[in-house]
């Protein structure tokens, strides 16, 4: 690397880097290739096997410690940054491993290198990956994953925002979920659809952004995740989700729920719901409570749920002992939805009233809502990841990095 570097700027096609493995900015932190400009500057990092944690067991190379690095110098330093970190070994697409080699590699680093020197980002931390692995092929650039944020700041807070996550992500995933094209700039905060002027963190924005990501339907992209056995804690929160929300509607896809009303007799049916008294700290009566088994089933998916993220997935007041009365189990599926993609499962304020047994009963009925702030719109005029018939071949792998080839390009 550092031979080529040096090739390209005696032939004067690129300026000599600033400095080489010292520290930038004051801080710690000692970037392999840094170039100075008036407006930014541009760091290239060699990530020998993507620091895989395979082969790298050591805690230097902790994903969650290669971000946090991005964001101490970019925090130190004060302008804007654009960070290529470039994968010399092999890499895996869709799960076909490519073994290219160094000569062919060169020609896409040199152009990436041009282009961020002469380009000021136009956010305060854009970071390019180069040949690193990812779950799916991107036909425009198979080989550069991208992430942007606007300052450090915001940088900080997605890296919080996984929160207990970075337990169980590799470096390589947490690249594949973070450059390329999944949740790259969010909001730290946003209000709720309810209006109530609660606010929600952007846990649910970063699912909706990898389900849209990855499918042309909820089912789809779910099916799609699972099957290319992405470790990612929301990955399964979503699947239980979905499990919970059959069980009480029949329905597994969640944004099909608001496509029509819901009755409450027609969940009380498929909860098994009996009438039962239920006691409260002031007094007993009798209510609609779930069936033991479905209880018990109920309780066990929310359990499920919880531990893929403790730290965010909570709701209060789960009842264990006693009954579990319908308006409760569908309280704890509105929260969930709500904490899961911002939807919400709510009462109609117009009601019906039915005869039931020589009795007069209230029937409810419930409508879903979609998030104001973030509008699902899935691909359904593109290809999705799981229904492209084949990766991209090495051949046509070849040929995008023969187009990169410069004229003036002489290895070394």
């Amino acid at each position: 690397m550092k031979l080529h570097l040096k090739q390209w700027a005696l032939n004067g096609i690129i300026p000599r880097y600033t400095s080489h493995d010292k520290r930038f900015a004051g801080c710690k932190t000692r970037p392999d290739f840094v170039w100075y400009t008036p407006t930014h500057a541009v760091l290239v990092e060699v990530d020998e096997f993507q620091h895989s944690n395979k082969y790298y067991p050591s805690s230097t190379y902790k994903p969650h410690d290669e971000f946090q690095r991005m964001v101490d110098m970019s925090s130190a330093f004060g302008k804007p940054l654009t960070i290529i970190r470039y994968n010399p070994d092999a890499f895996k697409i869709s799960g076909e491993t490519f073994r290219i080699s160094k000569i062919d590699r060169m020609p896409l680093l040199l152009e990436r290198i041009r282009l961020a020197l002469s380009t000021p980002p136009l956010v305060g931390i854009c970071v390019e990956y180069l040949f690193y692995s990812r779950i799916q092929p991107l036909v425009e650039t198979p080989f550069i994953g991208q992430l942007s944020f606007p300052d450090h700041h915001c940088m900080r807070n997605w890296i919080d925002g996984i929160g207990a996550g970075w337990e169980t992500l590799t470096l390589s995933e947490a690249v594949e979920i973070a450059g390329t094209g999944i949740p790259c700039v969010l909001p730290q905060k946003q209000e709720t659809i309810f209006g109530s002027g609660t606010v929600l963190d952007s846990t649910p924005y970063q699912n909706l952004e990898l389900l849209q990501h990855n499918g042309c339907c909820f089912e789809e992209s779910l099916a799609f995740m699972l099957k290319e056995d992405i470790r990612h804690s929301a990955i399964n929160a979503m699947q239980i989700t979905s499990r919970l929300v059959h069980m009480v509607t029949g329905e597994l896809d969640p944004f099909k729920l608001t496509q029509k009303i819901h009755s409450e007799l027609d969940i009380k049916e498929r909860l098994q719901c009996s009438f039962l008294p239920y006691t409260t700290k002031k007094r007993t009566k009798d209510e609609y409570c779930l069936s033991q088994a479905k209880k018990q089933d109920f309780i066990t998916l929310y359990d499920l749920w919880h531990e893929c993220n403790p730290k965010l997935y909570q709701i209060r007041d789960i009842p264990r002992e006693g009954p579990l009365k319908i308006g409760r189990a569908i309280h704890i599926m509105d929260k969930m939805l709500e904490i899961m993609f911002d939807m919400r499962f709510t009462m109609r304020t117009n009601i019906r009233r039915l005869i039931i047994d020589g009795v007069q009963r209230t029937i409810h009925l419930y409508v879903a809502r979609e998030s104001t702030k973030f509008k699902m719109s899935w691909k359904v005029d593109t290809a999705s990841p799981a229904s492209a018939s084949k990766v991209a071949s090495l051949s046509a792998i070849q040929e995008s990095l023969q187009a990169c080839q410069n004229e003036h390009f002489v290895p070394s």
